[in-house]
């Protein structure tokens, strides 16, 4: 069964405890963002939610509808955060020699 990290660089760094190939977490999220839809989409929800909470963040005194807002956000903004992890976690563990 073919993983999707199946074509490596020729070098990679080794875990010095499974002696596992390991890649390093930019170049992770780089073949993520190329490769996983999902991993996409919970990136651009993040981002989006970032840069409503940076909006709201402006406007000054908010209103108690704007307060929940923020607070909704930050939670949505959490969650896509913990799903993109997942989804390093796993890809990360699916990367060895």
């Amino acid at each position: 069964m073919s993983r999707p990290f199946d074509v490596l660089p020729d070098v990679l760094p080794v875990d010095p405890v499974t002696k596992e190939a390991c890649m390093d977490r930019d170049t992770l999220i780089d073949r993520l963002v190329a490769e996983n839809e999902e991993f996409r989409r919970l990136r651009s929800e993040h981002h989006d939610h970032d840069q409503e909470l940076e909006a709201l963040a402006r406007t000054s005194p908010l209103s108690a509808e704007q307060q929940w807002r923020v607070s909704e956000l930050k939670k949505l903004k959490l969650m896509a955060k913990d799903g993109m992890e997942v989804i390093i976690r796993h890809a990360n563990h699916g990367v060895t020699a």
